[in-house]
């Protein structure tokens, strides 16, 4: 057992780590790292960061994928966004006035017709990450939504 988990540990390294209602789950080899960020047990993110600075974020809801938002190592071929069509939730990058990335989210229109805010994802220094379940809860609240 104790040669298996060394193995394990020789290929890929793993931090666990619970923030608030997140579990992140981190694995590295040679060229890649990948952060899996999940909630209630399901996947929201998953995130990519190649050598050389190439970064992948899947955005998830209930195990369909989403969305996907690519930034490339080499500054010329920019970035990719890419949604996916007919399904119940929306995925959307908010960007400001300056066409930069402000956030992530998912959504879903409840019986009412409102807009309801499901999962929201931060973006600091090329990188998302979740947002806590409070910030969700504070959106609707201050909206009216539930």
């Amino acid at each position: 057992m104790k040669l298996i988990g060394l193995l394990i540990l020789g290929f890929a390294s793993s931090l666990l780590a619970a923030t608030n209602d997140i579990l992140l789950v981190t694995t590295r080899n040679r060229a890649l790292t990948t952060d899996i960020f999940t909630r209630d047990g399901q996947t929201n993110l998953v995130r990519r960061t190649w050598i050389g600075g190439t970064q992948e974020h899947r955005f998830y809801r209930d195990g369909a994928e989403l969305g996907l938002f690519k930034t490339y190592s080499n500054l010329s071929k920019g970035r990719e966004i890419t949604f996916k069509a007919g399904l119940k939730y929306d995925c959307s990058i908010l960007l400001n006035q300056s066409n930069e990335v402000q956030q992530a989210m998912i959504t879903t229109t409840n019986s009412a017709g409102d807009l309801l805010l499901l999962d929201a994802f931060g973006y600091t220094n090329g990188v998302f990450y979740p947002q806590t379940r409070s910030y969700i809860q504070n959106f609707n609240e201050v909206r009216g939504v539930r």
